[in-house]
């Protein structure tokens, strides 16, 4: 059994591929696959049709994730190819993953996790915590849904604004790091956990936010190979066999503080390296061909 056609996941606001997939697709093309681009709604019944379903642009789960999940629940039980695994997928969905990483002395910027439904007060934490400057963050976040800086003189106005958003998720509260802003944020690229190539994202002047959707920009790196250690001994702790990841985050004194990883929806920035395309292509087959064999295993078992 060959793979032959590939569903790339993305949502129904997106029309089409996302702009960053469309060298993979061109590529996977040239190369003789099939590639649709399917929304994760109501897409139970198409996705029987392929070989192999990859997450991609799948841009709004985060707001509706009780129903994403139990869409995974259904591909689960329909046992489909999927990449990243599934159990990734849970597991990075929530930004609760940084406390596993935490746990594991991956260099965090320093952050505290508010459970839901917690009656909490920013400006006490920040006063005890002699902390500055924070940024926001629901648990369940994408593109920067719901995030905001807040400095300790803005933290008693903030309270009420974090406690509506704690009546719907837990919260991120990470202390900020300016190196977003007077150096920029690294994104590395990994496909099979195999280093692929490097970007830096620079926020547009008086922001914060990295992303595109609010006028920041990227341009191709060369990282030391010192800074690709560290991102990649981060992804290491990932059990799951993965098929891509970003792993993003600042640089202080020579030393990388995570503050993303990002194993479900991220741009991989295929623009950056003419042979991303290519890469992504032969860890996809890779994982592909491993994943039939295993299945035909364990299909012949006498259980």
């Amino acid at each position: 059994m060959s793979l032959q056609s590939i569903a790339l996941l993305t949502y129904e606001g997106q029309i089409g591929f996302a702009t960053d997939d469309q060298l993979l697709v061109t590529y996977l093309k040239q190369t003789g696959f099939r590639v649709s681009a399917v929304p994760w709604e109501n897409s139970v019944r198409k996705l029987r049709e392929f070989d192999a379903v990859v997450f991609r642009s799948t841009w709004n789960y985060h707001k509706s994730p009780d129903e994403f999940k139990i869409w995974l629940n259904t591909l689960e039980m329909m046992g489909l190819n999927l990449w990243n695994p599934l159990p990734v997928i849970r597991w990075n969905m929530s930004k609760s993953y940084l406390l596993d990483l935490h746990q594991k002395d991956v260099p965090i910027p320093a952050f505290k996790y508010v459970r839901k439904d917690t009656e909490w007060e920013l400006d006490s934490f920040l006063q005890k915590n002699k902390w500055q400057k924070v940024v926001i963050k629901p648990a369940i976040s994408a593109t920067a849904y719901n995030t905001f800086p807040v400095t300790r003189q803005e933290a008693q106005t903030a309270n009420n604004r974090i406690n509506l958003l704690l009546a719907e998720s837990d919260l991120i509260v990470q202390e900020f790091m300016e190196e977003v802003i007077t150096d920029g944020e690294y994104s590395f690229i990994f496909f099979g956990n195999r280093y692929s190539h490097a970007v830096k994202k620079i926020p547009k002047k008086g922001d914060f936010r990295v992303q595109a959707d609010f006028g920041g920009n990227w341009h191709p790196c060369s990282p030391s190979v010192s800074l690709i250690n560290q991102a990649k001994q981060i992804l290491m702790l990932v059990e799951e066999d993965l098929l891509y990841a970003r792993v993003d985050g600042v640089v202080r004194q020579g030393l990388f503080y995570l503050m993303e990883l990002e194993l479900i929806e991220p741009a991989l920035f295929f623009g950056a390296h003419p042979e991303a395309a290519r890469r992504f292509t032969q860890v996809l087959l890779s994982r592909y061909q491993n994943q039939v064999k295993t299945k035909k295993l364990l299909g012949g078992l006498d259980w």
